[in-house]
C-alpha cells in the first residue's frame, strides 16, 4: 500500500512489487526467485483437477480445445491450455500461488528481521518466496512436473532476477540487450536510446 493512496492492483503494481521483492532479496537475502522453464506447457489437466473447485475445473475445461488435428488425426490434450490463451497467464498464477501457500503451511516461514509477515507472491511464472521456503517449494514444483529455469532462478548469493528486475546487492544491474543486427536509422536510435537508459541506472546505482 502507498501512503496517502488507496492502493489499485494491475500488472504494472505486480511487476514493480515483484522487482522491489527481488531487489530486497538481493540485498538481505530474505527472498529468492524462481522461475519455471515452459510451465504452461507442462501444467497437465489432473492439476487443475487436484487443485481447483469442480466447479471451476468444469468452466475452465469448457473454454479450452481438448484435441487438435495434426496431420490429418486428432490428438487428444493434456496440456490444459497454452499461452495466449485468455486465462493461461492467471491460471499459472492462481495454481503456483496454491502449491506456494500448501508449502508454507506445512514448513512454516522462518522469521526474518528485515521482512516480518512476508509471504510468496506470484506473477503467472514468475515466483518470489521466503528464502526459507524456496528449496521446499522448488521440490514441490518439480513433484509435479514443473523444471527451474536455472538460468533465472536464485536461492542464494547477492542476485535475484523477477519481471524484468535485475538486482546485485541491491543495485540494478539490468543491462541493455541488443537482440537484433543494426540496418536500419530506428534500430540505431533504440540502440542509443538502451544505451542511455542503462547509463541512467548504472548513474544512480554509482556504477
Amino acid at each position: 500500500r502507498k501512503l496517502g493512496r488507496k492502493y489499485q492492483w494491475s500488472k504494472r503494481s505486480a511487476k514493480e512489487y515483484h522487482m522491489l521483492l527481488a531487489r530486497l532479496g538481493s540485498l538481505t537475502g530474505a527472498t529468492a526467485t524462481i522461475d519455471l522453464s515452459m510451465a504452461s506447457d507442462t501444467v497437465c489437466i489432473n492439476l487443475v483437477k487436484l487443485i481447483l473447485p469442480e466447479s471451476w475445473t468444469t468452466l475452465l475445461m469448457s473454454l479450452r480445445s481438448p484435441f487438435t488435428l495434426v496431420e490429418g488425426r486428432w490428438v487428444k490434450l493434456e496440456k490444459f491450455s497454452s499461452m495466449g490463451n485468455g486465462f493461461t497467464f492467471e491460471l499459472e498464477t492462481l495454481l503456483f500461488r496454491t502449491l506456494a501457500d500448501a508449502v508454507e503451511e506445512v514448513v512454516g516461514v522462518r522469521e526474518d528481521p528485515y521482512t516480518p509477515g512476508l509471504v510468496t507472491s506470484v506473477f503467472g511464472d514468475d515466483i518470489v518466496t521466503p528464502s526459507s521456503l524456496a528449496v521446499t517449494l522448488v521440490s514441490a514444483l518439480e513433484f509435479f512436473g514443473f523444471k527451474t529455469n536455472d538460468n533465472k532462478t536464485f536461492l542464494t548469493g547477492r542476485f535475484r532476477e523477477s519481471c524484468g528486475g535485475d538486482y546485485w546487492g541491491g543495485l540494478d544491474v539490468r543491462p541493455h540487450f541488443q537482440k537484433e543486427v543494426i540496418n536500419e536509422p530506428h534500430q540505431l536510435i533504440a540502440l542509443a536510446n538502451g544505451i542511455n537508459r542503462f547509463g541512467k541506472r548504472a548513474s544512480l546505482n554509482g556504477l
